[in-house]
């Protein structure tokens, strides 16, 4: 690769643990990825209202037998305003997918679902926008039966 760079591709875990570890006493710089199976399991709760504190709903979830890494409140991304969101990365474990069973949390209904990050050319979005556009005049100018 260039600029000396080199890419090292591993076929387990172990060998990759031993390399990174050989690296650091070594005092060798090196970038890497976290490993799939050690990487957050991320969620959306919805509808908890954000004056919920993290520390509760952390407890919450302790006590459904989940351990949450991290919980963020989620800001309107113009306004900055806090949402009704919260984003939440759980520790790996076998009964992840289980908690999209949960629908309360402090006697309120609450709603989870899966994290994804929509990301669109700013070009698709504007012939979606322009496609949508075109069949509503289309459905609008139709002659009457």
């Amino acid at each position: 690769m260039a600029n000396n760079v080199i890419k090292l591709t591993y076929t387990t875990p172990d060998t990759y643990r031993n390399l990174i570890k050989h690296f650091k006493e070594k005092g060798i710089y090196y970038h890497t990825y976290q490993l799939k199976e050690e990487r957050a399991y991320r969620v959306v709760l919805k509808y908890l209202h954000h004056t919920t504190e993290v520390e509760d709903i952390r407890q919450r979830l302790f006590a459904l037998e989940r351990v949450a890494r991290n919980i963020v409140n989620v800001h309107h991304r113009l306004t900055k305003e806090p949402l009704n969101l919260f984003f939440i990365g759980l520790d790996p474990a076998i009964n992840n997918k289980d908690i999209y069973n949960i629908t309360a949390i402090q006697n309120k209904i609450i709603h989870i679902e899966m994290c994804f990050v929509w990301r669109e050319s700013p070009g698709k979005q504007q012939r979606l926008r322009s496609l949508s556009q075109y069949y509503q005049r289309k459905q609008s100018t139709q002659n009457p039966p």
